[in-house]
């Protein structure tokens, strides 16, 4: 198991699942520490033992720099753009109740497929955003996951993929449905890295027991906005078991959400 992987599921069962969450919490324990080593510093000084009190000097300054240098190298690390942010700008500009339709548009769609089991599929909706590079992303545009997974599986809304990977990177670069089918979970780490842009590390967060997958982009005129994600742990169903007539109305629908919040 790749332990910044294991790392990040730490985080998230601590319930540090932001940036911010996870600075803040460096940042208590930066000043509790702080407080303390200044504290016996004093006493030592007091006692005129100089020697002891450099030791507490120096947990004052660990403490100083955890605060003020490595607190952020952390938490760019463990959560390298400000995705909470972002996510929360779109939803109030979206609505609580438009994310909840647009899901709801995503589970409909669902329903209509064909020739597969549909309690087996999720999906979700991702927006093109720009971001911020950072040293070890310095990559510029990306895909933030507007909602939640509809279906049994996947994360959470708020998470981004660069633009350079996934199934949905290929389709918001070239504009075209992607599919993409693994046959064993072998074959999926192998592709993940060697076809879809991902490290190790990366493709051992994500879900890993899907088999088929689909990536519709959501295009005003000629420019790419977003994509609709579907998959299932079914093998073989994409893109077979869609309707084209289907998407093209789930898209229509999606982007009139997005444009009558100017996300569009």
């Amino acid at each position: 198991m790749n332990p910044s992987a294991e790392f990040i599921r730490l985080l998230t069962s601590l319930g540090l699942s932001s940036q911010r969450r996870f600075r803040r919490f460096l940042r208590a324990i930066a000043l509790t520490g702080g407080l303390i080593a200044a504290y016996q510093v004093e006493v030592l000084l007091e006692t005129q033992r100089w020697y002891a009190s450099l030791w507490w000097y120096l947990g004052v300054a660990v403490a100083a720099g955890l605060e003020f240098v490595f607190a952020d190298v952390l938490a760019d690390q463990a959560f390298p753009f400000d995705t909470e942010r972002r996510l929360a700008l779109m939803e109030n500009r979206l609505g609580a109740s438009t994310i909840g339709q647009i899901s709801g548009s995503l589970q409909t769609a669902i329903s209509r497929f064909s020739a597969c089991d549909t309690t087996l599929v999720s999906a979700t909706v991702h927006i093109i955003v720009e971001l911020e590079g950072t040293q070890q992303h310095p990559v510029h545009s990306g895909l933030l996951q507007l909602t939640n997974y509809v279906g049994r599986l996947g994360g959470r809304k708020g998470r981004i993929t660069l633009i350079n990977q996934g199934l949905i990177g290929r389709c918001a670069r070239t504009g075209k449905v992607e599919t993409v089918d693994f046959a064993t979970l072998e074959e999926y780490r192998e592709l993940m890295v060697k076809d879809f842009g991902f490290t190790q590390e990366e493709t051992e967060r994500h879900t890993n027991n899907a088999r088929s997958y689909l990536a519709y982009p959501l295009r005003r005129g000629a420019t790419v906005v977003g994509v609709i994600y579907f998959f299932t742990t079914e093998p073989q169903v994409f893109p077979d078991a869609i309707d084209t007539r289907e998407l093209l109305h789930l898209e229509e629908t999606i982007l009139g959400y997005l444009q009558i919040s100017g996300l569009a």
